[in-house]
């Protein structure tokens, strides 16, 4: 069962959210997020079309929760989790060339978007959380840099 850490998302408070990445263990239950960095660059994403993800495999299998901002999120204003909809639950997916691989349905959405993920190790109560940055229908997508 993934265990979903609000503070991580509510600790950012007023900055704009357009790219994080948080480690959070039993020991630090609160969580921390690193400071938001602005970037340009955007990933972009085939509305409705599938797209597989990868994450390098720093620890054991575990379960990955896929989360894509609402219609209507706003990048300016601070993130919550009421603004996020999860697309896509992987268990122990497979492990190619050091990284965890699983393919998804995204979800239509149009224009800037934030992908949130959870990441639940299987040996412990440990968890990982990163942020993506996404255009949904901007260009035809390309591959996304390994997290």
């Amino acid at each position: 069962m993934i265990r979903r850490h609000r503070a991580p998302v509510a600790a950012i408070g007023g900055i704009p959210i357009l790219a994080c990445v948080a480690l959070v263990s039993q020991a630090d239950a609160q969580g921390s997020m690193q400071s938001p960095v602005s970037r340009t660059y955007a990933c972009a994403l085939p509305p409705g079309g599938t797209w597989t993800f990868a994450y390098r495999a720093t620890a054991p299998r575990g379960t990955f929760e896929l989360y894509v901002t609402r219609d209507g999120y706003r990048p300016t204003q601070p993130l919550r989790w009421a603004d996020l909809e999860l697309f896509h639950t992987a268990t122990d997916p497979a492990l190619t060339d050091g990284r965890y691989r699983m393919t998804a349905r995204l979800p239509q959405r149009a224009g800037r978007h934030l992908i949130y993920l959870i990441w639940q190790r299987s040996d412990s109560t440990e968890a990982f959380y990163t942020c993506s940055d996404v255009t949904f229908g901007a260009g035809r997508g390309s591959s996304a840099p390994a997290h």
